[in-house]
């Protein structure tokens, strides 16, 4: 009878502990926050570093860029290192590869460091997503996830999940 108790119990209380295990997956948990974050950066200066041709076809090249003096302002404020490596098709079909550094402070986060990195195929419209690399944050920011995205506004969002402070 004691046991019978003793499992009817633990059944009754599966729901409930799901229902916080969601809770801390979707960045409610006991302390973690989600952060929505508006960035304006400024310095956005490209600098070619090198191009690769195909010797068959001149058309089709391969460039690798940098953004060595990215400002960022609003939600975060610190600075960004980008390097892109990017391909276009004879169609005009472009595909972009990046990586990239933030240094500085993610409002309602701290102070800290992360990396970033992505792809995309660049279309009119296209948005450019920007995901944190799982692992790389240090500082404050150590544990940051979450994703900044930009358009062709010049304007970047995003959900991030971090520590609370």
């Amino acid at each position: 009878m004691r046991l019978r108790r003793m499992v009817m119990t633990g059944v009754a209380l599966l729901p409930i502990v799901g229902l916080a295990n969601v809770a801390y997956a979707n960045g409610g948990g006991r302390g973690w926050t989600n952060v929505n974050v508006t960035i304006t950066p400024t310095g956005l200066d490209q600098t070619f570093v090198d191009t690769v041709c195909d010797p068959t076809n001149t058309q089709l090249c391969t460039y690798l860029a940098k953004f060595p003096n990215v400002v960022q302002q609003g939600d975060l404020v610190g600075t960004t290192v980008e390097a892109d490596a990017y391909g276009v098709a004879l169609n005009g079909v472009t595909v972009n590869v990046y990586v990239g550094t933030f240094n500085g402070t993610v409002k309602d986060c701290g102070a800290g460091t992360f990396l970033y990195a992505g792809s995309a195929v660049v279309v009119d419209g296209t948005v450019f997503e920007y995901p944190i690399v799982n692992g790389s944050g240090t500082g404050e920011l150590e544990g940051i996830t979450g994703t900044i995205r930009s358009t062709d506004a010049g304007t970047l969002t995003g959900v991030l999940r971090c520590r609370r402070r």
